[in-house]
């Protein structure tokens, strides 16, 4: 580890003197430009409320620490606390403020903020201000790191399977690797409760008065919806194109002794809507019941901001328990790598035609199914704005350029936002869009999640029979609008919707070593997604030049 200090004073000189200084700093350790231009952005903003709280004669002393892939600029001040959920939005509220409302502005904020939770912290502490930033050396680390394991598994599985001695190679995976992923399984198991109530009442808190949004702000919100429902309809209609063949026994996939794989689910609809309503509070989280968990993060999410003086309190409280829980989730997420590692190995020792046959077949569904709603955006936008779909593309597309190299909707947003300037459509709609987007429009993620929840009911014999897709639809919308921003928690939210169908958590090593391979693609349908709602909205409220959206104009930064 080696490290670089300097100290600037409050005032403007001090603050240019600061942002310099990082950036040299940054580019001195090698950082990507794109993960250095953020986390300068993100330094300014700290410093400059650093500054305005700063104790008379108190000067900013940064520190800059390179460890391992990553860098830590830490930024210590005397004064008083600062509000952090400011410091960090970045939005505009003389863009939004006047039509959509102070809350709604508020609560963009709190979501940019969410965005940047896992790689800021902030204390204050004997009148001492530190906030800590984490910058990524490169792109998609997390990533590369996956792809490392995948290699590694590959050489292991293969080099063991051919020198181990025949049946020596099934103990060594139910001895050595089956424990390690199903360790990181149940852990993930533990914290999907939480970590789903947290995040859909926090978010909920933040748009308690929907009222405030105003017409185009509820458009926004309503075509999203739609989109997420095209999502989950399509992957549910392709998926059934797949009929398995294929069981968790034959992929040697061992499961609890009280699952019985050739259970089927037999609910109506009168009982999914009773058994949606918990009876008792703590019961719901000890059993696990993701749907109850679900409905009750509603119900206390919409009524924490009806209790007068307490909303705010609420509020701050179910925050801090969400960035606990986000937190936690990103810890156990940073050991995926490992968990891959021992699922992949395990796979290729005991590998046969019809495990490579059968994730091949969930690559393939899950791919096509994006392809489809990409054409689902665009007719849309020929059909319902009256736009040229081609010319769509060609003003956005660098957007989607850039969330599969980011793999993250909101580190895109900056570009998303050049991107819409680009196409002519007014500030007062992508400047609310956009970021409400890179939160709840996840068209991606739910084709991700109602593909796999069905492949892996079909692995494990379970039949869902029509009743019950009520409710995997409802938990599906429900988690792509509040899916917790860290990474990884698309495998969380899996693990709820296995639990919502009575599909065994250990199935998920089938895909856990894949899921970080599609990501980029995933990621990349969500922000178009983005940018076709934004497109169709400033269209309907002539917010929208067409002569700069017709143009040959920019298209990217």
């Amino acid at each position: 580890m080696n490290s670089s200090k300097f100290t600037v004073k409050k005032d403007l000189q001090g603050l240019s003197e600061a942002i310099i200084g990082i950036e040299k700093m940054l580019e001195e350790n090698k950082t990507v430009s794109r993960k250095r231009m953020m986390a300068s952005l993100l330094a300014e903003e700290c410093i400059v409320k650093l500054s305005q709280a700063a104790a008379e004669g108190s000067d900013i002393n940064i520190t800059i620490r390179h460890f391992l892939r990553n860098n830590y600029i830490n930024i210590v001040s005397k004064g008083s606390e600062i509000d952090l959920a400011k410091v960090l939005s970045g939005a505009d509220t003389s863009d939004i403020g006047d039509e959509y409302g102070i809350e709604t502005a508020d609560a963009v904020r709190n979501m940019v903020l969410r965005s940047y939770a896992r790689d800021i912290s902030y204390r204050h502490f004997s009148d001492v201000n530190v906030i800590s930033i984490k910058v990524q050396r490169g792109e998609n680390m997390g990533l590369m790191d996956v792809l490392i394991a995948i290699v590694l598994a590959v050489i292991s599985g293969i080099v063991l399977r051919l020198c181990l001695p025949e049946g020596m190679g099934m103990k060594l995976s139910d001895n050595l690797f089956a424990p390690v992923y199903t360790a990181f399984l149940n852990a993930i198991k533990m914290v999907m409760a939480p970590l789903v109530f947290f995040s859909i009442a926090n978010s909920l808190g933040d748009f308690s008065n929907l009222r405030d949004m105003g017409r185009s702000g509820l458009k926004v919100f309503m075509y999203y919806t739609i989109t997420t429902v095209f999502a989950i309809i399509i992957g549910w209609g392709y998926s059934h194109f797949f009929k398995g063949g294929v069981s968790l026994e034959d992929l040697n996939i061992a499961v609890s002794e009280d699952f019985n794989n050739v259970a089927e689910i037999n609910v109506s609809i009168v009982d999914t809507l009773v058994n949606l309503v918990p009876s008792n509070i703590i019961g719901t989280f000890a059993n696990s019941d993701m749907m109850q968990v679900i409905v009750l993060a509603i119900i206390i999410g919409i009524a924490m901001g009806k209790i007068g003086k307490y909303s705010q309190k609420m509020q701050e409280l179910i925050g801090m328990f969400d960035a606990l829980f986000g937190r936690i989730t990103a810890i156990i997420i940073s050991f995926l790598p490992f968990a891959v590692y021992a699922s992949f190995t395990s796979l290729i020792i005991t590998m046969n035609t019809k495990t490579a046959g059968a994730v091949s077949s969930w690559i393939g569904v899950t791919l096509l199914c994006v392809f489809s709603m990409l054409c689902v955006y665009l007719l849309m936008l020929f059909f319902i704005g009256r736009i040229n779909p081609l010319q769509f593309l060609r003003k956005y597309y660098y957007t989607a350029v850039t969330a599969m190299s980011t793999c993250s909707s909101n580190a895109t947003m900056p570009v998303a936002m050049k991107c819409c300037k680009n196409m002519g459509i007014s500030p007062a709609i992508y400047k609310f869009s956009i970021p409400l987007g890179s939160t709840i429009n996840m068209d991606g993620t739910s084709i991700y999640l109602v593909v796999s929840t069905l492949f892996l009911a079909v692995l494990s014999g379970i039949t869902i029979p029509v009743e019950a897709y009520f409710s995997l639809g409802i938990t599906i919308l429900l988690l792509s609008m509040a899916a917790p921003a860290v990474p990884g928690a698309a495998i969380a939210c899996l693990s709820t919707l296995l639990a919502v169908v009575g599909v065994p958590n250990e199935s998920i090593a089938v895909l856990i070593g894949v899921i970080p391979l599609l990501d980029p693609i995933l990621t990349a349908s969500n922000v178009m997604g983005d940018g076709a709602v934004t497109t169709l909205v400033a269209k309907s409220e002539n917010a929208m030049d067409m002569d700069v959206f017709n143009g040959s104009g920019e298209t990217a930064l």
